[in-house]
């Protein structure tokens, strides 16, 4: 895994071009081979076939459809709850991609749905078909304990976004951009290399009133999106995550963690406007740290605004 280096004002740099995705050896893996597709024509036909089933053992997510149907259709709901951002991802960015990465050694592929924007590459995960949150699934309640607003946005027909990190394209480590795989609490505060993990999901788990079950709190308080790009680690960035829960009452709040001060645990006021305008920022590769701050409020210890 690549390590990047540098402060958060350079954090926008990093990522991977198409250029490098058309010559995997500008990413240092000259044994691999990379096929890009633009259009289902050309698509191998065990994929084709993998993408149609639901899921199952061989199945794979569907990202042959978002291909079918263009970006248009699959960031409809984007564009009516997040306009600066959707404006970039209809606009001025590249159609959709799929790339077939064939390792060297059994000759397996893995498929990736990407576009390209401001010259790096965008990953799209995929859910399997019939399984969006427009299909009618929940995933375990993670829709519904999110804002409406931004459920809707983020994952109506898919399952996030993220900024890969050379060398992999693969979202499996997803950071910069909204992602439905969320991480759990005990992951995020790991990553701080603080020592504190199990204090403060314990401190944590408190506030929220369940002092029953720390492990289980700690799945359910999850990162959705991690500023910091794959590879940094560290109490540094802005973690925002949300309380999931299978039944009502939903939460729906989106919780903020800054530089990884978990004690001073804050929320978002207004999360679609600055969700809008940090997406914007990322996706347009600005200079500087974008300051989630204004947009938050530290909560005191029964999680009521100060």
């Amino acid at each position: 895994m690549t390590r990047v280096s540098g402060s958060p004002d350079d954090w926008n740099q990093y990522g991977i071009s198409l250029d490098q995705v058309k010559n995997p050896s500008l990413l240092g893996l000259d044994d691999y081979k990379f096929f890009v597709y633009q259009s289902c024509d050309a698509l191998p036909s065990d994929l084709v076939r993998e993408c149609a089933w639901e899921r199952g053992k061989k199945n794979r997510p569907d990202i042959i459809t978002p291909l079918q149907k263009g970006k248009a259709w699959l960031f409809e709901q984007t564009s009516y709850f997040q306009p600066r951002a959707s404006d970039i991802l209809l606009n001025r960015a590249s159609e959709l991609y799929i790339l077939q990465s064939v390792e060297p050694y059994f000759g397996e592929s893995d498929y990736t749905l990407f576009m390209v924007a401001e010259d790096r590459c965008i990953v799209i995960s995929c859910n399997f078909r019939g399984s969006n949150y427009e299909d009618g699934d929940n995933l375990f309640g993670w829709h519904d304990s999110m804002l409406p607003d931004l459920a809707k946005a983020y994952y109506w027909r898919h399952a996030g976004l993220s900024i890969p990190v050379p060398p992999t394209m693969s979202a499996m480590w997803a950071r910069q951009l909204p992602i439905a795989l969320a991480t759990v609490f005990e992951n995020v505060v790991e990553s701080y290399n603080s020592g504190e993990t199990q204090e403060a999901i314990e401190a944590v788990c408190q506030r929220f009133g369940d002092t029953s079950d720390f492990d289980e709190f700690s799945k359910s308080f999850r990162c959705w999106l991690d500023t910091r790009p794959e590879g940094v680690e560290g109490p540094v960035g802005d973690q925002l995550l949300s309380y999931n829960t299978e039944e009502e009452p939903w939460d729906q709040n989106v919780y903020h963690i800054h530089d990884g001060d978990w004690r001073n645990l804050r929320i978002l006021e207004d999360p679609v406007e600055a969700l809008d305008l940090y997406v914007e920022h990322t996706l347009l590769r600005r200079h500087g740290r974008f300051d989630f701050l204004p947009y938050s409020k530290i909560l005191d210890a029964s999680l009521k605004e100060i």
